[in-house]
């Protein structure tokens, strides 16, 4: 069994943006913990494309892990979840021809 883990505790630089690394974790397609923090919840949704702990508790942090053992399958559904979203929003060419669109309605 593999579970990524991105944990970063509640800092001012934590809680701006994205973590680069968790795009790339998603692409795996392995169940991934990560903590609260920045705009990861603007993207994505606890249990349904990853499994979200609260940064700096460590209590949240082993509920998580002991969710995804406890039923490595469904962890694995989720994590495939992750991937499809990753692919639908992180995707470059997606995102180019929104903003070739987004431009060229906007020159009229």
């Amino acid at each position: 069994m593999k579970v990524l883990f991105v944990s970063s505790g509640n800092s001012e630089f934590a809680n701006h943006g994205f973590p680069w690394k968790l795009g790339e974790y998603l692409m795996t397609k392995n169940p991934i913990i990560a903590t609260k923090v920045g705009d990861i919840e603007n993207y994505l949704q606890d249990n349904k494309e990853i499994f979200l702990a609260e940064p700096e508790n460590v209590e949240s942090i082993a509920n998580k892990m002991i969710n995804v053992f406890d039923d490595y399958d469904r962890a694995k559904q989720i994590a495939n979840n992750g991937y499809l979203k990753a692919l639908e929003v992180f995707d470059y060419v997606n995102d180019s021809k929104k903003l070739i669109e987004f431009i060229k309605t906007n020159l009229k």
